[in-house]
């Protein structure tokens, strides 16, 4: 099914938007969720168990857990993993965490800020992290440390500002193991017949070959879970989620223009493909203001391609993919890649409300 403007004002206009008060489950999978504030050491009561130890499996399992719409208290669980039932390691404790190497000529900085309070004066903790080689040939300033499982490589011809310490060969600082991974593909399948689809009289091949002109209104998403078979199109795509929102794409995100994400208040989104994600255009994802409620999860093992400028506010998890953009990126919230190897300057702002001790990454309930 092509979208052409008229199919898409046609389709808003039909009400794809419903009310989600229903109860559904979300899909049940290999271990229990790993949640609790002591290290972990608590386990969910909605998923049947007391007091269970955290171990070092991945906390990115799941159980059949009852979720509403209207109840934005999290579900899924994506740390890196226990190292002991007392020891958590959020995943996204960096404003950048390459599971291989950084390589780069253009300009690298980081700043931090709190979601929970904007007005909270910086800190020095955003820091990057990498488990192989960290090459910086551009201006360089990090408001944090800087964690290399290998060897740095720094242009001594180049402005170079490091507020915290630089390790060397260091023990790896990103949970890569992939015991500890999110299998993000796998997740997508489960809900290729477990969504809300149905209910919410939503086309799955909506988006797949679409065309539409640079002023087409916005596709808009309420409250649910949305299965595509695929996204693929031309002319600038956006989408504006009115409530908890969760997309999941079978195949490749591959756009030739624009793509832009927006959020009414109280709203969020997860958007999860499979596989790898290609934008041609201009990348806008959220707000400073609405960073903490959008996630994005690639599941690909080739590339985060972004051809224009980027601005993402929200967390990054593509534990597969290399990120590799071609003009500045921007962030509001932190990145966990596979490999990055950005072709433009990049500044990072890092949300310090990730470190609470404790506390698993969590989409919220559906």
């Amino acid at each position: 099914m092509n979208l052409t403007v008229h199919g898409l004002v046609a389709l808003l206009l039909g009400g794809i938007l419903v009310e989600c008060a229903q109860t559904d489950v979300i899909a049940r999978q290999r271990q229990a969720v790993c949640v609790g504030a002591a290290g972990c050491a608590v386990a969910s009561a909605e998923a049947g168990a007391e007091n269970a130890q955290c171990r070092a499996a991945p906390c990115a399992d799941f159980e059949a857990i009852e979720a509403r719409c209207g109840d934005a208290t999290p579900h899924l669980s994506l740390g890196d993993g226990c190292s002991s039932s007392t020891d958590r390691l959020p995943t996204f404790r960096f404003a950048l965490c390459s599971c291989t190497d950084y390589v780069s000529n253009h300009a690298l900085a980081t700043s931090s800020w709190n979601s929970s309070d904007p007005t909270a004066a910086g800190s020095l903790t955003a820091s990057v992290a990498t488990n192989g080689a960290f090459v910086a040939r551009g201006t360089l300033s990090l408001a944090g440390a800087l964690v290399v499982g290998g060897a740095a490589t720094l242009d001594a011809n180049a402005s170079q500002m490091l507020m915290g310490t630089l390790t060397e060969h260091a023990p790896p600082a990103c949970a890569c193991d992939p015991g500890a991974l999110l299998d993000v593909a796998d997740f997508v399948a489960a809900h290729a017949a477990d969504n809300d689809n149905q209910k919410l009289g939503f086309d799955p091949h909506l988006l797949d070959g679409f065309n539409l002109p640079a002023n087409a209104p916005a596709l808009e998403l309420g409250c649910g879970r949305y299965y595509f078979a695929s996204v693929h199109g031309q002319g600038a795509l956006h989408l504006h989620v009115t409530g908890h929102a969760v997309l999941f794409i079978a195949g490749d995100f591959a756009l030739d223009n624009d793509f832009a994400l927006e959020l009414a208040p109280s709203a969020s989104a997860d958007v999860f493909i499979a596989g790898n994600l290609r934008a041609g255009g201009r990348v806008t994802l959220g707000n400073a203001s609405t960073a903490p409620n959008v996630r994005l999860y690639v599941g690909g093992a080739g590339t985060l391609d972004v051809a224009g400028e980027a601005v993402i506010a929200g967390l990054v998890y593509a534990p597969h993919a290399e990120l590799v953009t071609r003009d500045t990126l921007t962030t509001y919230g932190s990145l966990f890649v596979r490999r990055a190897a950005p072709l433009g300057d990049v500044t990072l702002h890092y949300d310090v409300a990730e470190q609470e001790t404790g506390r698993c990454v969590l989409p919220p309930r559906l």
